[in-house]
C-alpha cells in the first residue's frame, strides 16, 4: 500500500486508490453528529464489523444492534496498538491461549520475591575481614572447642525499581481500513 495522503493528528491515511485507512491508536469511531474523534458517514462498514467484538468498548453500552448503536450516535473506540507488539491470538501445543483484543504484558517490571532465583546470603564463619579506620585489612581468627551464638547480619542490595522488560522492537503504524473510498 502506498499512502496518497495521511493526516497524523486524526490518524486518518487516504491509499493510491483513495480507500480510507485508520491508525490503530485507541480513537473513537462515529458517525456525523456523534462525539466521537472520528466522524464519517462512511466509516458505517467498519462500525458494523468491529461492533460484535465485546472488547472493543461502545459508549453507553451495546445496544440491539450496530446500525441501532451507529444511528444513537454511540462512538465505538478502535484498538490501540500504541506501544504495543502484535501477536497472533489461539492456543498451540506449550503456548498460553490469548484471545482477539487481549492486552498482555508491560513496558517495565519490578521484581517480586516470588520471581527471584532461589539464593543464599550466607556469611562465612571461622575467620572475616577486619577493616581498621586505617591501613590493610586483617584476618581475625575463631577458637575452636567452645560455641558461640552470634546473629549476624548481611547488607540488602537493590533499589526495588522496575526494569525494563521490551524486546527488540520497530516502531511501525498499525491502520484498520474502512473498506470505503474517501
Amino acid at each position: 500500500m502506498v499512502a496518497r495522503f495521511f493526516d497524523m493528528a486524526s490518524g486518518v491515511l487516504t491509499d493510491e486508490n483513495s480507500y480510507i485507512w485508520l491508525a490503530l491508536g485507541g480513537a473513537t469511531l462515529g458517525k456525523p453528529g456523534s462525539t466521537a474523534d472520528l466522524q464519517a458517514t462512511n466509516f458505517l462498514k467498519l462500525y458494523q464489523y468491529l461492533w460484535p467484538f465485546t472488547v472493543l468498548p461502545v459508549s453507553g453500552g451495546r445496544g440491539s444492534s450496530s446500525l441501532a448503536d451507529w444511528n444513537a450516535n454511540k462512538r465505538l473506540t478502535l484498538p490501540d496498538a500504541r506501544g504495543r507488539t502484535i501477536i497472533g491470538f489461539g492456543q498451540g501445543s506449550g503456548l498460553t491461549n490469548r484471545d482477539l483484543g487481549q492486552l498482555v504484558g508491560a513496558e517495565t517490571h519490578t521484581l517480586t520475591l516470588a520471581q527471584m532465583p532461589v539464593h543464599s546470603h550466607q556469611p562465612s564463619v571461622g575467620s572475616f575481614f577486619v577493616s581498621p579506620g586505617s591501613g590493610g585489612a586483617f584476618t581475625v581468627s575463631t577458637q575452636s572447642g567452645a560455641m558461640h551464638n552470634t546473629t549476624l547480619n548481611t547488607n540488602s542490595q537493590g533499589q526495588g525499581q522496575a526494569h525494563n522488560n521490551m524486546q527488540p522492537s520497530i516502531v511501525m503504524s498499525w491502520f484498520i481500513s474502512t473498506g470505503e473510498k474517501g
